[in-house]
């Protein structure tokens, strides 16, 4: 964001102290007030560093400053890591936002149609269907494929399992064009194409 050269208010600029207790949270709500009075969006994406300060404060400004915009990308709930492990998607930062500020974000990525839309654009292509949309998340992935008109491919890659997909219970529009049960085998696939 920045960029593209937009003036960006991180939490770490507001608050470089650990909060200790309430009236700590009360001033750090004040000093967001006054250091975002001219934020025109509250944007939530993949941060491993957002706390409960981060929240605290892009509650405060969606309350309290109404032509505040609140944007997020990457609505995933959880993500492969290998290995049988998971890491926690932001989906649960903006599911609270949503909640503690009665608003909506509106996704400017996966799965949304006006991200298929400047892939699209940027590759030149007409035919939608011409695009392989390769992931291992139904919600962002398999939808972002759906929305946008392209082919999908899901790898079963600890997301989503082989048994998983062979007893379906997902919303059938998202069921994929292909599964793979990794990039490698992908890869081998499509290496001499």
């Amino acid at each position: 964001m920045r960029n593209a050269g937009l003036n960006v208010i991180d939490y770490e600029s507001i608050q470089q102290e650990r909060l200790t207790d309430v009236l700590s949270v009360r001033e750090l709500s004040l000093k967001g007030l006054d250091r975002g009075k001219n934020v025109g969006i509250v944007y939530v994406d993949m941060n491993f560093n957002t706390c409960y300060g981060s929240l605290q404060v892009g509650q405060v400004l969606l309350n309290r400053i109404e032509k505040v915009q609140f944007f997020a990308a990457c609505p995933d709930d959880t993500g492969s890591i290998g290995d049988n492990l998971f890491l926690t998607g932001p989906k649960c930062n903006i599911d609270a936002l949503e909640r503690w500020s009665n608003r909506k974000a509106s996704v400017i990525g996966k799965p949304e149609k006006a991200l298929g839309n400047i892939v699209q654009s940027k590759l030149n292509i007409s035919d939608s269907q011409r695009i392989l949309m390769i992931g291992d998340s139904i919600a962002s992935d398999m939808a972002f494929a759906v929305n946008s008109g392209f082919k999908s491919c899901l790898v079963l890659s600890g997301i989503f399992t082989k048994d998983q997909w062979e007893d379906w219970s997902e919303p059938e529009n998202l069921e994929p064009n292909y599964i793979a049960t990794s990039l490698g085998a992908i890869y081998e696939k499509i290496k001499y194409m």
